[in-house]
Parts: C-alpha cells; sequence; structure tokens
C-alpha cells in the first residue's frame, strides 16, 4: 500500500513539476549494479537466467541516481515477474546509434545530443499488439497468464515513462506475444 502512494505521489510531482531532481553523471554498470543486488532474491526465486552486458567504455550518463534506480527497478521486477519460471532476461547497454532507433522516437530527440542505449530484454509472455501502445497508461495491465501471479497496480510503467522523459530521454516497448518483450531506454550522457 506504501508503495503504491510513493507511486501516485510521484506521478502527481512530475504532472505539477514539482518533482526535485539531484543530477550527477553517473557510472550506468553501478546503478544496474545496485538494481540486480535488490531483485536477485526475485531472479533466483523464480529460477531465471539474468545476463548483463553492458559495453566497455561506456559513457556516463547525466541522471538522478535515485530515479534512475526507480526506473532500471521497474523494468527488471516486470521482466522477472512476466518471465515464466526458468526463463531468460537479458540487461544490454551500448552507445546510442540513431539507425537503430524507430523513426518516431529518433524524431523526437536533440541531434546535438549523445545517448547511451540500454535493453532489458526478456523471454516471457510478451504483449499483443493491440495492448503495446497502452502498457505506460495509469493502472493499465495487460491480459496474460501471469497477470494475478505477478500482481502489482498497473502503475510502474505509467511512472517510468515521464521519469526517462524527465531525464531527458525516451523509453519504447517492442513485443511478440508469447515470445517475450524489449523494453529500450535512451538516457542522455
Amino acid at each position: 500500500m506504501i508503495a503504491l502512494i510513493n507511486d501516485v505521489l510521484d506521478i502527481t510531482k512530475i504532472e505539477s513539476g514539482s518533482i526535485d531532481l539531484e543530477w550527477r553523471s553517473l557510472h550506468l554498470a553501478e546503478v544496474l549494479s545496485g538494481v540486480v543486488a535488490d531483485m536477485q532474491s526475485l531472479v533466483t526465486a523464480r529460477s531465471h537466467q539474468l545476463v548483463l552486458s553492458i559495453a566497455p567504455g561506456l559513457p556516463l550518463v547525466r541522471a538522478d541516481a535515485y530515479r534512475l534506480h526507480q526506473i532500471l527497478y521497474n523494468l527488471l521486477s516486470n521482466a522477472v515477474k512476466y518471465t515464466p519460471r526458468n526463463g531468460q532476461i537479458w540487461v544490454e547497454a551500448q552507445e546510442y546509434h540513431a539507425k537503430n532507433t524507430p523513426d518516431h522516437i529518433r524524431s523526437t530527440l536533440p541531434s546535438e545530443r549523445r545517448f547511451v542505449h540500454l535493453a532489458v530484454r526478456d523471454t516471457g509472455v510478451g504483449v499483443s499488439a493491440d495492448e503495446i501502445d497502452r502498457i505506460f497508461d495509469r493502472f493499465y495491465r495487460t491480459e496474460n497468464p501471469l497477470k494475478v501471479e505477478a500482481g502489482g497496480t498497473g502503475l510502474g510503467l505509467s511512472l517510468v515513462k515521464p521519469l526517462v522523459e524527465l531525464l531527458g530521454g525516451r523509453i519504447w516497448a517492442v513485443s511478440e506475444l508469447g515470445v517475450g518483450s524489449t523494453f529500450n531506454l535512451l538516457l542522455a550522457t
């Protein structure tokens, strides 16, 4: 209940423009290390294989450490919860290459900025094509076989998207029902 209230408060702060950010240059590997440590017991309990692949020499990202942790925690938590037991999850980070970004995302990015691309990919239940555009809506939860077991309120992704944008980044998802999902995140350097 406290987590639900905190999520609603965070969304309200973002919408009202009253959220405070503590900007700094961060090593993405360090932030990911903290998130993975927080998630390790859940990953182990579900017998998932978690693979981290961070390109060497990755530039620092410019973000608020707490909010970036919150974003990555939500994305990894969803991958874990919506992947059946013994599944696989990959977290991959590399420098941004415009050619790999969908046109609707690329057109919204300032050309003078550099970005790091982070992908959280899983062998989960996936999201149908008719639901993919709604996954970032508040309180929206897709229909899938793990919905009840996964729990949740449908606020996680609706909080992640505005937080990413507040940090100057972009997020989008690609998914195939029964195959898995990839959440793509661009973070400013």
